[in-house]
């Protein structure tokens, strides 16, 4: 089974401010056994959402531990003309890549000697 989600919700004391704990998501996060995806540097704390009254990181990624082996990586991007943060998560996948041919093409001359495309 594989499970990921964005709860954009506090569900520990990642704020600066006052915040409302959702029981209810840290549930389902224990229930299923989910890892958030974003190892955060308890020095250097980084907030998805800023407001006058404090800041938190309330979108959250939560995934399987089968997903979170395929993170490549993960990004907190600073967004214009919003108050919000952009959350960028990098999976890597199982699709094999299609190569055709050598790598290169070579123009069939011939079609010039046919009268139609002359």
């Amino acid at each position: 089974m594989k499970i990921g989600g964005d709860f954009n919700c506090v569900i520990t004391s990642d704020t600066t401010g006052h915040y409302n704990h959702s029981r209810a998501v840290a549930e389902l996060i224990h229930g299923f056994a989910l890892k958030d995806t974003w190892k955060q540097n308890p020095t250097k704390p980084i907030y998805t959402h800023h407001s006058i009254s404090g800041a938190t990181r309330n979108y959250r990624i939560h995934t399987t531990q089968e997903l979170l082996e395929k993170k490549l990586g993960i990004e907190i991007i600073a967004a214009a003309f919003t108050d919000h943060h952009a959350v960028l998560l990098r999976l890597a996948v199982d699709t094999p890549i299609l190569r055709m041919g050598g790598g290169r093409w070579k123009m069939n001359t011939a079609m010039f000697r046919d009268k139609r495309i002359q």
